[in-house]
């Protein structure tokens, strides 16, 4: 009986320990962190702001640091710190997008991938811890990266150990192809105030138009457009009512075409259908038709003003030389007299609103 309590403590005594054992690998693995780097342009957060916006989407160990030296062979150092799990860096660039690369030890590989420039700090970090949440979750679960692209060369070899610091030749970053947008087709509609000069017995009419418009990717630009002006009367010893309803094409080309403001030179072909009537003593009567086509072609200068999203603000001045044009004359007791008679050159002006798609 003496010696049968000491061998039961020894019994239970190693039961402990050896279950306590196995513990110690978890509680180190539970404790390995996570290394994102810095590097690239001037990022618009400190690496403190930095690490406390991704430790919301981060369960292990966070630290967040500069890269020292090329990132490549910066990556396989950290990554063989013993306390070190995933090692991420981010490439800043100015303009966006950024780089995000991620060191795949096992593999001695690099992954990467695109993230978008949101416009401030606080939406990238948002969208950067995000995507190094669900990248810690492949990784966690031997899964391939998603979303991201291996890089073509594997990481570089580690540097000998020499008793002084020698030169190590690393090879950059192979460069990773930007997808571009290409420029497509504009299409755009106005509406607009119109003013045109006519002659010296109803110098200006006023109406209202539309136009639609086609931008190339280049900055070539064609239009169509038509209107109404309101009835002029010319009162005199009879009174001539002009009714005006003109009608363009136009092409030319837009500088400045990316930018907010932009400015439209164009060459105008106008056809204008012209009727008028006449009233006054009883014998007064217009000699020949009451109506006529006009045709006219000159100059067009536009400034286009893109306010929001597709509204836009327009306005243009022209030029309109009289190819072909009327005099009207008025039959009357006292004889034939003319009544109308537009000079060669006419002017007009175009103000209003627009939306491109």
């Amino acid at each position: 009986m003496s010696l049968a309590v000491p061998l039961a403590l020894v019994i239970v005594f190693g039961a402990v320990a050896a279950s306590a054992r196995p513990a110690a690998p978890k509680e180190a693995a539970a404790s390995r962190k996570v290394v994102v780097g810095l590097t690239g342009a001037a990022a618009p957060f400190s690496a403190e702001r930095c690490a406390g916006a991704l430790r919301g989407h981060v369960d292990e160990a966070l630290a967040v640091v500069p890269v020292v030296g090329e990132p490549y062979a910066w990556s396989r150092r950290a990554a063989a710190e013993p306390d070190v799990r995933t090692v991420l860096w981010l490439d800043v660039r100015t303009p966006g997008p950024h780089r995000l690369y991620l060191y795949a030890a096992a593999a001695d590989r690099v992954y990467v991938r695109e993230i978008a420039e949101p416009g401030d700090a606080d939406a990238l970090l948002e969208s950067l811890g995000v995507v190094i949440h669900a990248l810690l979750e492949a990784v966690a679960a031997g899964e391939a990266p998603a979303g991201m692209r291996p890089v073509e060369e594997t990481v570089a070899p580690p540097e000998a150990e020499t008793v002084g610091p020698a030169p190590v030749k690393v090879e950059a970053p192979p460069p990773v192809k930007e997808e571009t947008k290409k420029p497509r087709v504009a299409v755009e509609v106005a509406i607009a105030y119109l003013g045109r000069s006519l002659a010296a017995v109803a110098p200006w009419q006023s109406g209202v138009g539309g136009r639609v418009a086609v931008v190339a990717p280049g900055g070539l630009v064609a239009s169509i457009g038509g209107g109404w002006l309101a009835p002029a009367q010319a009162a005199g010893e009879v009174t001539l009512t002009l009714r005006r309803l003109p009608f363009d094409a136009t092409i030319g080309y837009r500088f400045r075409r990316a930018r907010t403001l932009a400015i439209d030179v164009a060459a105008s072909a106008t056809l204008e259908r012209l009727a008028w009537s006449v009233t006054g003593p009883t014998e007064a009567r217009a000699v020949g038709a009451t109506q006529a086509l006009r045709v006219a072609v000159g100059p067009v200068v536009g400034i286009v003003w893109r306010a929001w999203r597709g509204l836009q603000v327009r306005s243009a001045v022209r030029l309109d030389g009289w190819v072909r044009d009327v005099r009207l004359q008025v039959a009357t007791p006292d004889g034939t007299r003319p009544t109308l008679a537009p000079p060669p050159v006419s002017a007009g002006l175009d103000v209003g609103l627009g939306w491109g798609f």
